[in-house]
Protein backbone atom coordinates (compact mmCIF):
# COMPACT_ATOMS: atom_id res chain seq x y z
CA UNK A 1 0.00 0.00 0.00
CA UNK A 2 1.30 3.47 -0.92
CA UNK A 3 1.88 6.34 0.60
CA UNK A 4 -1.30 8.02 -0.48
CA UNK A 5 -3.88 4.84 0.00
CA UNK A 6 -2.33 4.94 3.66
CA UNK A 7 -3.11 8.51 4.21
CA UNK A 8 -6.63 8.47 3.21
CA UNK A 9 -6.69 4.74 5.17
CA UNK A 10 -6.07 6.70 8.32
CA UNK A 11 -8.06 9.77 7.63
CA UNK A 12 -10.97 7.25 7.22
CA UNK A 13 -10.29 4.98 10.23
CA UNK A 14 -9.92 8.97 12.14
CA UNK A 15 -13.05 10.07 10.95
CA UNK A 16 -15.22 6.95 11.25
CA UNK A 17 -13.72 6.04 15.07
CA UNK A 18 -14.46 9.99 15.94
CA UNK A 19 -18.16 9.32 15.06
CA UNK A 20 -18.53 6.27 16.89
CA UNK A 21 -17.56 8.35 19.93
CA UNK A 22 -19.43 11.12 19.25
CA UNK A 23 -23.46 11.67 20.53
CA UNK A 24 -25.61 10.46 18.02
CA UNK A 25 -27.95 13.46 18.29
CA UNK A 26 -25.28 16.14 17.18
CA UNK A 27 -23.12 13.73 14.52
CA UNK A 28 -24.49 11.59 11.67
CA UNK A 29 -22.08 9.15 9.32
CA UNK A 30 -23.15 8.35 5.95
CA UNK A 31 -21.67 6.12 3.48
CA UNK A 32 -22.08 6.79 -0.37
CA UNK A 33 -21.83 5.26 -3.57
CA UNK A 34 -22.25 6.06 -7.05
CA UNK A 35 -21.11 7.25 -10.83
CA UNK A 36 -18.90 9.75 -11.87
CA UNK A 37 -19.17 11.94 -14.94
CA UNK A 38 -16.05 13.63 -16.37
CA UNK A 39 -16.02 17.35 -17.07
CA UNK A 40 -13.96 19.28 -18.87
CA UNK A 41 -10.27 19.03 -18.79
CA UNK A 42 -11.16 15.56 -17.61
CA UNK A 43 -12.98 14.18 -20.27
CA UNK A 44 -10.25 15.40 -22.46
CA UNK A 45 -8.07 12.89 -20.88
CA UNK A 46 -10.69 10.19 -20.26
CA UNK A 47 -12.86 10.78 -23.81
CA UNK A 48 -15.12 8.72 -21.42
CA UNK A 49 -18.41 9.76 -19.77
CA UNK A 50 -18.69 7.41 -16.92
CA UNK A 51 -16.63 6.43 -13.64
CA UNK A 52 -17.48 4.70 -10.01
CA UNK A 53 -16.51 6.43 -6.82
CA UNK A 54 -16.92 6.09 -2.57
CA UNK A 55 -17.27 8.91 -0.01
CA UNK A 56 -17.87 8.65 3.46
CA UNK A 57 -19.59 11.98 5.00
CA UNK A 58 -19.25 12.84 9.32
CA UNK A 59 -21.46 16.03 9.49
CA UNK A 60 -22.15 18.19 12.31
CA UNK A 61 -26.43 18.23 12.03
CA UNK A 62 -26.98 21.73 10.92
CA UNK A 63 -28.73 23.29 14.17
CA UNK A 64 -32.34 24.50 14.05
CA UNK A 65 -31.91 27.83 14.94
CA UNK A 66 -29.22 28.28 12.16
CA UNK A 67 -29.56 25.73 9.72
CA UNK A 68 -25.75 25.72 9.30
CA UNK A 69 -24.06 22.55 9.56
CA UNK A 70 -20.54 21.14 9.09
CA UNK A 71 -18.95 17.64 7.63
CA UNK A 72 -15.80 16.10 7.04
CA UNK A 73 -15.21 14.21 3.96
CA UNK A 74 -13.28 11.10 2.43
CA UNK A 75 -13.39 9.66 -0.32
CA UNK A 76 -12.14 7.89 -3.65
CA UNK A 77 -13.20 7.33 -7.22
CA UNK A 78 -12.35 5.71 -10.69
CA UNK A 79 -12.86 7.24 -14.43
CA UNK A 80 -11.24 4.75 -16.56
CA UNK A 81 -10.00 6.41 -20.11
CA UNK A 82 -11.62 4.76 -23.17
CA UNK A 83 -9.38 2.69 -25.88
CA UNK A 84 -9.88 5.82 -28.94
CA UNK A 85 -9.74 5.08 -32.59
CA UNK A 86 -9.73 6.68 -35.54
CA UNK A 87 -12.54 9.40 -34.60
CA UNK A 88 -9.87 11.33 -32.32
CA UNK A 89 -7.09 11.51 -34.63
CA UNK A 90 -4.95 15.02 -35.47
CA UNK A 91 -6.38 17.15 -38.26
CA UNK A 92 -3.63 16.79 -40.31
CA UNK A 93 -4.12 13.00 -40.98
CA UNK A 94 -1.46 10.42 -39.87
CA UNK A 95 0.96 7.76 -41.44
CA UNK A 96 -0.05 4.38 -41.05
CA UNK A 97 2.34 0.77 -41.44
CA UNK A 98 2.16 -1.83 -44.00
CA UNK A 99 -1.18 -3.31 -41.87
CA UNK A 100 -2.77 -0.51 -42.54
CA UNK A 101 -2.34 0.38 -38.76
CA UNK A 102 -2.10 3.90 -37.54
CA UNK A 103 1.08 5.53 -35.61
CA UNK A 104 -0.22 5.74 -32.20
CA UNK A 105 2.29 9.15 -32.21
CA UNK A 106 -0.88 10.72 -33.91
CA UNK A 107 -3.49 9.83 -32.15
CA UNK A 108 -4.61 11.88 -29.02
CA UNK A 109 -4.07 9.27 -25.41
CA UNK A 110 -6.34 8.83 -23.38
CA UNK A 111 -5.90 8.69 -19.55
CA UNK A 112 -7.14 6.14 -16.36
CA UNK A 113 -8.08 8.28 -13.76
CA UNK A 114 -8.19 7.38 -10.23
CA UNK A 115 -8.27 9.85 -7.10
CA UNK A 116 -8.15 9.99 -3.53
CA UNK A 117 -9.98 13.19 -1.48
CA UNK A 118 -10.40 14.35 1.57
CA UNK A 119 -12.14 18.24 2.36
CA UNK A 120 -14.50 19.83 4.89
CA UNK A 121 -17.75 21.06 3.81
CA UNK A 122 -20.19 23.83 5.29
CA UNK A 123 -23.60 22.30 5.50
CA UNK A 124 -27.15 24.53 5.06
CA UNK A 125 -30.52 22.69 5.56
CA UNK A 126 -32.63 24.49 3.52
CA UNK A 127 -36.07 25.54 5.67
CA UNK A 128 -39.06 23.39 5.02
CA UNK A 129 -37.15 20.93 2.59
CA UNK A 130 -35.58 17.80 2.66
CA UNK A 131 -32.29 19.40 1.02
CA UNK A 132 -29.11 20.13 2.71
CA UNK A 133 -26.47 22.18 0.18
CA UNK A 134 -23.08 21.30 0.61
CA UNK A 135 -19.95 23.13 -0.41
CA UNK A 136 -16.21 23.33 0.75
CA UNK A 137 -12.77 23.04 0.60
CA UNK A 138 -10.89 19.55 -0.51
CA UNK A 139 -7.67 18.37 -0.94
CA UNK A 140 -6.75 15.48 -3.95
CA UNK A 141 -4.36 13.10 -4.81
CA UNK A 142 -4.19 12.16 -8.86
CA UNK A 143 -3.36 9.11 -10.11
CA UNK A 144 -3.15 9.02 -13.37
CA UNK A 145 -1.61 6.42 -16.02
CA UNK A 146 -1.87 7.19 -19.98
CA UNK A 147 -4.43 3.69 -21.17
CA UNK A 148 -3.67 4.50 -25.07
CA UNK A 149 -1.37 4.52 -26.77
CA UNK A 150 -0.06 2.00 -24.43
CA UNK A 151 3.46 -0.45 -24.68
CA UNK A 152 6.75 -0.23 -27.25
CA UNK A 153 5.87 0.54 -30.52
CA UNK A 154 8.76 1.80 -32.90
CA UNK A 155 10.90 1.60 -30.33
CA UNK A 156 9.02 4.20 -28.08
CA UNK A 157 7.56 3.62 -24.90
CA UNK A 158 4.17 4.71 -24.45
CA UNK A 159 1.68 4.24 -20.89
CA UNK A 160 2.45 4.32 -17.67
CA UNK A 161 1.53 6.98 -15.02
CA UNK A 162 2.48 10.89 -15.45
CA UNK A 163 1.97 13.89 -13.69
CA UNK A 164 1.49 14.75 -10.59
CA UNK A 165 0.49 12.57 -7.02
CA UNK A 166 1.13 15.54 -4.84
CA UNK A 167 -2.01 16.38 -2.18
CA UNK A 168 -3.35 19.59 -4.88
CA UNK A 169 -6.31 21.67 -3.82
CA UNK A 170 -9.71 21.88 -5.25
CA UNK A 171 -13.69 22.93 -4.29
CA UNK A 172 -16.89 21.35 -4.52
CA UNK A 173 -20.66 22.60 -4.88
CA UNK A 174 -23.70 20.29 -4.05
CA UNK A 175 -26.68 18.89 -2.62
CA UNK A 176 -27.97 16.00 -0.26
CA UNK A 177 -31.53 14.75 -0.47
CA UNK A 178 -32.90 13.02 2.11
CA UNK A 179 -35.29 10.39 0.81
CA UNK A 180 -36.11 8.85 4.42
CA UNK A 181 -34.58 8.66 7.42
CA UNK A 182 -31.63 6.46 6.42
CA UNK A 183 -31.56 6.83 2.71
CA UNK A 184 -30.62 9.79 0.88
CA UNK A 185 -29.60 11.30 -2.90
CA UNK A 186 -26.72 13.39 -3.44
CA UNK A 187 -25.13 15.38 -6.38
CA UNK A 188 -21.91 17.17 -6.02
CA UNK A 189 -19.82 19.56 -8.62
CA UNK A 190 -15.93 19.51 -8.17
CA UNK A 191 -12.56 20.80 -9.57
CA UNK A 192 -8.91 20.19 -8.33
CA UNK A 193 -6.06 21.33 -10.06
CA UNK A 194 -3.26 19.21 -11.50
CA UNK A 195 -0.16 19.57 -13.71
CA UNK A 196 1.27 16.93 -16.30
CA UNK A 197 5.14 16.70 -15.32
CA UNK A 198 5.86 13.75 -18.21
CA UNK A 199 8.10 15.16 -20.98
CA UNK A 200 7.66 12.96 -23.65
CA UNK A 201 5.62 12.63 -27.02
CA UNK A 202 2.75 10.48 -25.48
CA UNK A 203 1.76 13.24 -23.14
CA UNK A 204 1.04 15.84 -25.98
CA UNK A 205 -2.55 16.25 -25.28
CA UNK A 206 -1.62 16.00 -21.59
CA UNK A 207 -1.33 19.51 -20.27
CA UNK A 208 -1.87 21.22 -16.42
CA UNK A 209 -5.28 21.39 -16.01
CA UNK A 210 -8.89 21.36 -13.46
CA UNK A 211 -9.74 18.70 -13.98
CA UNK A 212 -13.73 18.79 -13.07
CA UNK A 213 -16.34 15.90 -12.48
CA UNK A 214 -20.01 15.47 -10.95
CA UNK A 215 -21.05 12.87 -8.83
CA UNK A 216 -24.38 11.11 -8.41
CA UNK A 217 -24.86 9.10 -5.70
CA UNK A 218 -26.33 7.03 -3.02
CA UNK A 219 -26.04 7.44 0.62
CA UNK A 220 -26.92 5.34 3.85
CA UNK A 221 -27.08 7.51 7.18
CA UNK A 222 -26.42 6.10 10.56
Amino acid sequence: MNFRCKTIVSALGLLMASGASLGAQDFEQTVKAGLINPQGDMRVLTQSPLGFGLEYNLDLKPTAEAGIGIGMVAGWFNAPGKKVHGAFLQPNGAPTDSNGNVDPMYVDGTCNIKAAYVGADILYAVTGTPVTIRTGPTLVTWDITQRYPAGTINGIVYGGAMGETTWKLGWRLGADYRISKEWCASIMYSQAHWLNTTSSVNSANVFQSNPSWVTLMAGYKF
